[in-house]
């Protein structure tokens, strides 16, 4: 391996153990507040980048529609978002952030 090579693997191996504590404190964090790893990666989309389809959603997040739709699904049930008229697509709606989300 090249110099470069080993100086980014140790970086990498440095870094996991930071990673996997992260990882672990978002989900006990959301947890704590009865969302689920999708549920609150759906809501943090949406937080940043404002009303969204679904298929944008699984865009950003790089996962499939079907399982940001079931995130989705869940969040309606819950209230914490709502689904508005898309101007663009007519079958498609914008997924919304209610004031509870």
């Amino acid at each position: 391996m090249s110099e470069f090579s080993n100086y980014l693997y140790e970086a990498i191996r440095h870094l996991r153990p930071a990673f996997r504590h992260i990882a672990a404190s978002v989900e006990t964090r959301s947890a704590e507040l009865g969302l689920n790893t999708g549920t609150r990666a759906c809501l943090e989309i949406l937080e940043e980048n404002g009303d969204l389809p679904v298929p944008e959603i699984a865009k950003s997040l790089m996962v499939e529609r079907q399982y940001v739709q079931r995130n989705v699904n869940e969040l309606l049930v819950r209230k914490l978002v709502k689904r508005k008229p898309n101007p663009k697509h007519k079958r498609s709606t914008l997924i919304s952030i209610t004031a509870t989300g």
